[in-house]
């Protein structure tokens, strides 16, 4: 993949960027390459959503290297771009001003800028609320930025709000169920409403949900083991943490030990 990187034809590399994982350390260095060199052949008089979506790309690739200041040179240039085509199109995108947004403010987080990034997912979510109604491919994204949101108000301080956040988002993905099957969304949501419940104060109120979330990431890891077995083990870990009463102190255990099961296989 080294040498396609750096030699094969801008047309070629398209595609293979299309078929590259996110999150593969092994493949960073050369998606790297091949996401500069799609980003430095686009024409220089383009500077509309293609430039923008080239750039958050270019972007997520230097932070996967470890570069995030460079990253967020990037993310800016990607904002501005989106802003200015909002402004003469606000119809056609507003999504991507709000997907630039989210990636800005978790690499805003990750610099350790924690209120910048709560102040860009903040424009995002509200970007995407007003995109909800259209169809469930916004919904779903609106619900994602207030997941995004909760978590950047939690590292604010803000408890009670994320503990908000997180309702909102659960409540829209479980309205966008059509069936009982279990949704990855959701089952992560659910799971950290319970967390920012406890955060917030209210420990009891938290095992429900991480219940919830339990049993649909069983369903999901039956199904697919090498993508969610490690979801359900921080699942079942935060479960046994908060059955800590004397009443359910086996199911404590009971649950930990599948937690720590499930990580020896890895």
């Amino acid at each position: 993949l080294d040498v396609v990187a750096r030699h094969a034809p801008v047309d070629l590399l398209t595609i293979i960027d299309r078929q590259l994982p996110d999150f593969d350390v092994d493949k960073a260095r050369p998606a790297l390459v091949i996401a500069r060199r799609i980003h430095d052949a686009l024409p220089a008089d383009e500077a509309g959503a293609s430039r923008a979506v080239r750039q958050i790309n270019l972007a997520h690739c230097l932070a996967q290297c470890g570069d995030r200041v460079g990253a967020d040179e990037y993310l800016q240039r990607a904002v501005s771009i989106f802003r200015t085509l909002v402004r003469t199109d606000p119809s056609g995108h507003r999504r991507g001003l709000a997907m630039a947004l989210r990636n800005h403010s978790a690499n805003l987080g990750d610099l350790g800028r924690r209120r910048d990034a709560l102040e860009a997912v903040r424009e995002a979510a509200e970007l995407l609320r007003g995109l909800a109604t259209e169809d469930d491919i916004h919904d779903r994204a609106h619900a994602n930025a207030l997941a995004n949101l909760a978590a950047a108000q939690a590292a604010m301080g803000e408890k009670l709000a994320a503990v908000e956040s997180m309702r909102e988002a659960v409540a829209i993905l479980r309205a966008l169920r059509h069936d009982d099957g279990p949704d990855p969304d959701l089952a992560r949501c659910t799971m950290n409403l319970g967390l920012a419940l406890s955060e917030s104060g209210n420990r009891v109120a938290a095992r429900e949900p991480i219940g919830v979330a339990v049993q649909m990431l069983r369903v999901l890891s039956a199904a697919e083991p090498g993508r969610y077995e490690d979801l359900l083990a921080t699942a079942l870990t935060n479960y046994s943490v908060h059955l800590d009463a004397a009443d359910t102190a086996a199911e404590a255990v009971a649950a930990a030990q599948e937690a720590t099961a499930i990580r020896r296989r890895h």
